[in-house]
């Protein structure tokens, strides 16, 4: 006798959904249990908060982004086909003030997506980003502030299968982009930094493994080069594969 049950989707909160597919086989007495699909993510960690306001001195600095972790896999199932996303949270907001607060860096991203089994084909798929810098205050006569440097991005993909299936194990980790400054005297954050590592092993089949890192690009300038012809630069991260 076969029994199949129907897809689940079980939310575990606002940001992080868990998807398996689980059909069952009853046989004799024995139970076998293969659950195909486990999704984690996507999850977004928290913006942080706001720099306060000091009309006559300087503004608060912009809290730091949450961050964000997402694991997917290897078990209990075990799973055919791991997929984890994660992404830091938005630096907070400088504060206004005679001179300006500068923006919160953002959060870093970390995904894990693992999968071992002793046969059939094997995905495990891993999305690391960092979290976006907050934007400087507004100084009004001071001096102005940099924008946050963007969060970094962390993504890591293991596949592994038996026999002569395949195995693909895909990870792309990307820096946030630095904090972008609009008010006059402010100035641009730096990009954060991507990391991504794959691995994938199968005994006689097909291994294909991806990684992808990328930096976050610098934040965007109050572009005024006759009075500073550097404050329309900024850094832009790196990647490492």
């Amino acid at each position: 006798m076969k029994i199949t049950f129907s897809t689940h989707h079980l939310c575990l909160n606002a940001s992080s959904c868990l998807t398996a597919l689980a059909p069952i086989l009853l046989l004799g007495f024995g139970i076998t249990t293969a659950a195909h699909a486990v999704t984690v993510g996507p999850i977004t960690g928290i913006t942080g908060t706001a720099g306060i306001n000091n009309p006559g001195g300087t503004g608060g600095t912009g809290g730091t982004g949450g961050s964000a972790t997402a694991n997917a896999g290897p078990g209990p199932g075990p799973d055919a086909t791991n997929t984890a996303t994660a992404t830091g949270g938005t630096g907070g907001h400088g504060g206004n003030g005679l001179n300006a607060g500068a923006g919160g860096d953002g959060g870093t991203g970390t995904a894990t997506a693992t999968t071992s089994i002793s046969s059939g084909a094997a995905t495990a798929t891993a999305t690391g980003r960092g979290g976006a810098g907050g934007a400087p205050g507004t100084p009004s006569g001071g001096l102005g502030a940099a924008g946050g440097n963007g969060g970094n991005g962390s993504a890591t993909a293991s596949s592994s299968t038996g026999g002569s299936d395949s195995a693909t194990a895909t990870a792309s980790g990307s820096g946030g982009s630095g904090g972008s400054a609009s008010a006059a005297g402010d100035r641009g954050g730096a990009g954060g930094t991507g990391t991504a590592t794959a691995t994938a092993h199968s005994d006689t089949g097909a291994a294909n493994a991806t990684a992808t890192a990328t930096g976050g690009s610098g934040g965007a300038q109050d572009c005024d080069p006759c009075r500073d012809p550097d404050r329309n630069k900024s850094a832009t991260g790196t990647g490492h594969a």
